[in-house]
């Protein structure tokens, strides 16, 4: 949930900047939504890894994650700078406003965990080194795709699949 309003509020600044061009009080909004956005991301960088994969080997998945959001910042500057020289101000800023929505499509739409046919609930697993499986999550949560986004944050990342 903290991870879906963070991106909207961020995609939404973007808009507004777009839109908005030189009017003071676009940029206000702008400065607005993107900085309450970018405070909420900060929180959601370090809970929502925790909450998705526990505390086994959460330094090793945040670290991951750290690596490839630091070498995509270092290359965004560079990116931004050649859109804006070859195509304008405002197309850079929708191919960033559509960047940012592609990546709020990736976003589960609430918490994690999915029902069976049966009505049972799946919970969060990871393996440990011993080889037993641990439940990081209580057996009644709420509905979202689990399995496919947690293989492609691990396929992401590189790590094993379970």
């Amino acid at each position: 949930m903290l991870a879906t309003l963070s991106a909207t509020l961020i995609v939404a600044s973007v808009v507004v900047l777009g839109l908005s061009g030189t009017w003071l009080p676009g940029a206000v909004v702008f400065a607005i939504c993107l900085g309450l956005g970018s405070g909420i991301n900060s929180i959601a960088q370090g809970s929502l890894p925790l909450w998705l994969f526990g505390s086994v080997g959460y330094g090793a998945i945040t670290g991951r994650m750290a690596a490839a959001r630091l070498a995509a910042g270092a290359m965004a500057p560079f990116v931004f700078s050649v859109l804006m020289e070859r195509f304008g101000t405002d197309v850079a800023l929708l191919a960033n406003a559509c960047l940012g929505a592609v990546g709020m499509g990736g976003l589960p739409g609430g918490s994690i965990g999915r029902q069976t046919s049966a009505g049972r609930s799946h919970a969060l697993t990871l393996r440990t080194s011993a080889r037993k499986t641990v439940n990081h999550f209580p057996a009644r949560a709420p509905e979202v795709r689990l399995p496919e986004m947690r293989t492609l944050v691990r396929a992401i990342l590189g790590m094993k699949s379970d």
